[in-house]
């Protein structure tokens, strides 16, 4: 997975492939519908997100998977400012990251505090790759940070593989940084030698002195209260279209019952 990083489509492709194997299969409805992104002007590496993960659950106030540290704006809230669509920013509000409304992997910008926007590098599918993966780890059920922690993990055993290296994403200084992620026996997700996470039981059991558990994570994110009615009508929403999926499939299964011959 993700080794052909000049391949938008590849990045996304494996992109998918990684949130099915770490969350279980996706489901319809952990994507956005189809009818929504057809009326919608997206670059290819958002819409391909969307399309698949753009409703993946989270455990915070954005209930998304994608919101735990930073953000990546959910499909409802996108919007542009000074020319540039706007699809991240940072959890306190220091940096917003913008790209092009259209076009196969277009550039990305970032704003530090309102400030006009600066080109932070030429590549979203690359970005989004490393966002997604960053917000992965933040969404965890157990996190453990600790310097070296590579070398902690192998002191116990672990079997290390490259998963993502030197990914762009903006930096402490808001300028351009890089993270890379590890996989530690297929269940711990490592950043930077620094920052793991995983949600088996029985690792947290195994390295129960190294985690913590992510309610003990600090998410001090301040919502406007216009922002928190916008949401929650979202969510009402999400879970209306869940519930006539639901309803639609019964229907669907008690017709074809109903036509076996006992």
């Amino acid at each position: 997975m993700f080794d052909k990083k000049d391949d938008p489509k590849h990045l996304l492709r494996s992109l998918k492939k990684f949130l099915n194997y770490w969350y279980g299969d996706l489901r319809d409805w952990d994507g956005i519908s189809p009818d929504k992104l057809e009326q919608t002007r997206l670059p290819f590496p958002l819409r391909e997100l969307y399309s698949f993960a753009g409703n993946l659950p989270g455990d915070n106030f954005w209930d998304s998977a994608f919101s735990n540290q930073d953000c990546l704006v959910i499909y409802e809230m996108l919007e542009t400012q000074n020319d540039k669509l706007v699809f991240a920013w940072e959890n306190q509000g220091g940096w917003t990251c913008g790209t092009e409304e259209e076009g196969e992997d277009p550039p990305v910008w970032v704003s530090i505090d309102d400030q006009p926007w600066q080109l932070l590098c030429d590549s979203l599918s690359q970005f989004l790759v490393t966002i997604c993966l960053h917000e992965t780890l933040f969404n965890c059920e157990y996190i453990a940070t600790e310097n070296n922690i590579l070398d902690c993990l192998k002191e116990r055993q672990k079997y290390i593989k490259p998963l993502w290296l030197n990914g762009y994403y903006v930096d402490s200084d808001c300028i351009l940084g890089h993270h890379s992620f590890y996989l530690a026996d297929s269940q711990v997700l490592i950043m930077d030698n620094q920052w793991c996470g995983t949600n088996s039981e029985e690792e947290f059991q195994i390295l129960l002195k190294l985690f913590e558990e992510n309610t003990e994570f600090e998410r001090n994110l301040y919502i406007p209260d216009t922002i928190r009615k916008i949401k929650l009508d979202i969510l009402a929403s999400q879970h209306e279209e869940k519930a006539q999926y639901h309803s639609n499939r019964a229907k669907a299964y008690r017709k074809i019952s109903s036509e076996i011959r006992e």
